[in-house]
């Protein structure tokens, strides 16, 4: 019983307890109001709407015609089979064509023999990272063996 009434002791000093009041008056920062924080987030929200603009024009420039986008996608292809092909053994040469028709990119691969399945992955890989690019037409690939 004595331990209890020790402890209930400490409690009743004031030196122990904290007014309420003393926290307040130490926090050196004034507290800010709701219009402060709401145009903190308007500032916020402004700039990183100007900085997705600014990704979106870099990343997006449009071609102006259909033809400019036949163009542009072509060269995509051609500068991605190019990177490959130094890395794939046997393929010798590769075509680019449009069927403007059926609005169908046809990329034929020219091979001297049989793939390697790592060749085939390399061919995998490539003609993955062309669908991505290519989102409008379609596209066909072809393998053409010499024999």
């Amino acid at each position: 019983m004595d331990e209890t009434t020790n402890s209930n002791s400490t409690w009743e000093t004031s030196e122990n307890i904290t007014p309420l009041r003393n926290l307040k008056s130490r926090s050196k920062e004034p507290i800010p109001g709701i219009h402060t924080i709401l145009q903190e987030i308007e500032i916020k929200q402004k700039q990183s709407e100007q900085v997705i603009e600014k990704q979106k024009i870099l990343r997006f420039k449009k071609p102006k015609s259909e033809s400019d986008k036949i163009q542009s996608l072509t060269i995509f292809i051609e500068k991605a089979i190019e990177k490959k092909k130094e890395s794939i053994k046997d393929m010798y040469d590769f075509k680019i064509e449009f069927d403007e028709y059926n609005g169908l990119f046809i990329v034929s691969y020219y091979f001297d023999r049989d793939l390697t399945l790592e060749d085939e992955r390399k061919i995998a890989e490539l003609e993955v990272l062309i669908l991505e690019k290519i989102d409008i037409f379609r596209i066909d690939f072809q393998r053409i063996y010499k024999r």
